[in-house]
């Protein structure tokens, strides 16, 4: 058997077609590795810095990562819609709560805007739009709309207290998922380049345990460079 020790972190190589033996996708790698990982485990073959099964637990959690990651991604869309139109329906009716402030106060209503957490922005008068200090202004919204008697209004505490609470949840939601999302794409690159250098290690293998039909034997391992 050869014995001759392969560098741990091979640099990429090209076959002769001028294409990659590895995949750049992340789906295409996380299909060849576990291909690569059923050849290998059928071969004579080893690497002196790395068993079969240590190569196998790394492309189970390059797997679990990936399709972690995948299924945050998804999800994303959903929140974000979902939460845009929450924050129209907060910018369409505030109008109806100057509107009852206008009526009980006509000579000084806007003097009670800032008890309900609305705010002179570029000029108009509304809820602002970020994030931090829009759950403000609806904090504070809650707690004037009874004191100044608009409880039982249409757009009175029930309609005020459903949608900030839709908000705080969606604004929540989209901060854990972006926070998972990014926390796997961080855990799936590092999983993914000891990958990418494990099956680099097993293509210099190969080539040097087969100098005559090395090409052939990658092949029938699954380095399907013709995919990619």
């Amino acid at each position: 058997m050869d014995t001759t020790i392969l560098p741990a972190n091979p640099t990429p190589q090209k076959g002769s077609s001028g294409k990659k033996n590895i995949p750049a996708g992340d789906v295409e790698l996380e299909e060849i590795a576990q291909t690569i990982l059923k050849s290998w485990k059928a071969s004579p073959l080893t690497l002196y810095w790395l068993t079969r099964e240590a190569f196998e637990e790394k492309v189970q959690a390059y797997s679990q990562e990936l399709n972690q990651r995948l299924a945050g991604g998804a999800a994303r869309p959903a929140l974000t819609a979902t939460l845009k139109s929450v924050n129209a329906e907060i910018n369409a009716t505030i109008k109806h709560v100057k509107s009852y402030l206008a009526e009980k106060y006509p000579s000084n209503a806007k003097s009670y805007y800032t008890e309900f957490g609305i705010e002179n922005v570029d000029g108009s008068f509304r809820i602002p739009a970020s994030r931090a200090n829009r759950k403000k202004s609806l904090t504070l919204l809650l707690a004037a709309i009874p004191k100044h008697g608009f409880t039982d209004k249409t757009f009175g505490l029930a309609h005020w207290t459903k949608l900030a609470a839709d908000y705080d949840k969606l604004v929540g939601d989209t901060k854990e998922t972006d926070a998972t999302v990014a926390g796997k794409v961080s855990s799936k690159n590092m999983l993914g380049a000891e990958i990418r250098k494990v099956l680099q290690s097993l293509v210099y293998m190969i080539k040097a345990s087969y100098p005559d039909n090395w090409a052939g034997v990658l092949r029938e391992w699954g380095f399907q460079k013709e995919k990619y």
